[in-house]
């Protein structure tokens, strides 16, 4: 059903929680900052810590496991063409960068 989905959803927002106080800390924030970055870490990370760990009740059950596994698996293939057409364009950028700093030169000598 749902509730295997709806379980990996929660804990994939509280590494979003997590992240996102993780870098506010890294920002130098004033101490109040710091404290509530502080304490946004610690709740994520318990969050975390009572679907992950097995000896506490509520843990993620073997559907829990499963749904995060395709989960991941989809994002890891979502990922793949948007990192190769990334890496594509780069290459191409880089080509005709040099193309066009050879042309220049060529200009400048005429």
């Amino acid at each position: 059903g749902l509730v295997p989905i709806l379980e990996v959803g929660a804990v994939a927002s509280a590494v979003a929680w997590m992240a996102a106080c993780a870098s506010y800390w890294r920002m130098g924030p004033p101490l109040k900052g710091r404290l509530a970055a502080g304490f946004g870490l610690l709740v994520t990370s318990l969050m975390i810590l009572v679907k992950l760990v097995p000896l506490v009740p509520g843990h993620f059950t073997q559907y829990e496991w499963m749904a995060l596994a395709i989960w991941l698996g989809l994002g890891a293939a979502l990922r793949m063409p948007a990192a190769t057409e990334s890496a594509q364009s780069a290459q191409a950028s880089a080509v005709a960068g040099q193309a066009s700093a050879v042309s220049s030169g060529d200009q400048r000598q005429n």
